[in-house]
């Protein structure tokens, strides 16, 4: 059995663990003063990596760190509306937090091709809601739903769009690294020109055990103070947040979280290539990063049952593979070939 089901199945990276041992031999003298001492130094290492003033607001899970961020951003006082594409992830798999949590109506959808939304749809729409829109939050994911990329052309001219209307504007970026590796893009590069308000920092699918953080850019003092809240509020503040904070560290002070991105996508692209070419495959979405999506024939679905490769049926019918950073390259290389060898095997 392979399992290629998400990039959450994968082991907390060896890395993690032993930052994550080293502290918790530690006892602190104040608990809390001895958090606030890594939530310093987390604030200083994004602010670094992303070169503009980052405050990390540590969950420990990614619908946390969405709903804390659009949350957050989201002027209550006039009920801004919460604008994302169809298939995005707060629309779909987070059991309506955000609008439980933000009080909001139905989210708003942008539709577009490949789970992405276009500029012209996104003047369309916030020309329909008038001001409905103002002091809302336009949600964006890169990489999407469907595995695919906004260019950074046109991440810039969404957030400009949205800033232009009042809105502020949230990336879910549950595997940020996975999508600036593809782009070749750094994180500075990125924000530069795209200046979202608020981004998802994913650690749990690149190696961290329940890490992830609501990142908020240059934040006034009531985003601050909001975001504070909702973190106690959400049930996200941890009593002891630095065994969340100590591996987010890990990741990024050394560019781990990119070292991993950057193999799982190359983990894809060999699988991938593995199978170009046979008759039976079809790929629902271009690939670029770590996700691959497969038209659902029944070759492959046949395939993949006698092999036992753990995985998803998207809700668009297409199937799900996800690769995590702890396959080795000859693993799914050989996974591809047994695959080729059984459509020839059964003479398909």
């Amino acid at each position: 059995m392979i399992n290629l089901r998400s990039d959450n199945c994968s082991a907390v990276h060896p890395k993690i663990r032993e930052a994550l041992l080293a502290d918790l031999l530690q006892a602190a003298d104040d608990g809390d003063s001895y958090d606030r001492v890594f939530e310093d130094r987390l604030n200083a290492a994004f602010s670094a990596v992303f070169g503009c003033e980052m405050v990390a607001v540590t969950t420990a899970t990614g619908t946390g760190a969405n709903v804390v961020s659009i949350a957050s951003l989201r002027d209550e006082s006039v009920a801004g509306a919460i604008l994302c594409h169809p298939a995005a992830h707060v629309r779909c798999w987070e059991h309506d937090a955000v609008r439980r949590y933000t009080g909001a109506g139905e989210l708003v959808t942008v539709d577009g091709p490949d789970g992405t939304m276009t500029p012209d749809a996104l003047r369309e729409t916030l020309a329909r809601l008038g001001p409905r829109s103002a002091g809302g939050v336009l949600s964006l994911t890169n990489p999407t739903e469907c595995g695919t990329l906004y260019t950074l052309e046109d991440l810039a001219a969404l957030t400009r769009i949205a800033h232009e209307a009042g809105l502020r504007v949230h990336l879910d970026g549950a595997r940020l690294g996975n999508s600036l590796c593809a782009l070749g893009l750094s994180a500075a590069e990125l924000i530069a020109a795209a200046p979202f308000d608020a981004i998802s920092f994913g650690g749990t699918k690149v190696g961290a055990l329940a890490a992830e953080a609501a990142l908020f850019r240059a934040p006034s003092d009531a985003v601050r103070k909001r975001g504070q809240t909702h973190q106690r509020a959400f049930g996200q503040r941890q009593a002891k947040r630095r065994m969340v904070e100590v591996q987010l560290l890990r990741l990024i002070e050394d560019d781990l979280w990119l070292e991993i991105a950057r193999q799982q996508n190359a983990l894809c692209a060999t699988f991938a290539d593995g199978l170009q070419g046979q008759p039976p495959v079809r790929f629902r979405y271009p690939h670029p990063t770590n996700q691959l999506f497969l038209e659902p024939t029944d070759e492959i679905l046949s395939a993949i049952r006698e092999l036992n490769i753990r995985h998803t049926i998207w809700p668009d019918g297409s199937v799900r593979l996800v690769f995590g950073y702890d396959f080795e390259h000859k693993t799914v290389s050989d996974l591809a070939a047994k695959i080729t060898e059984y459509f020839a095997e059964t003479q398909i």
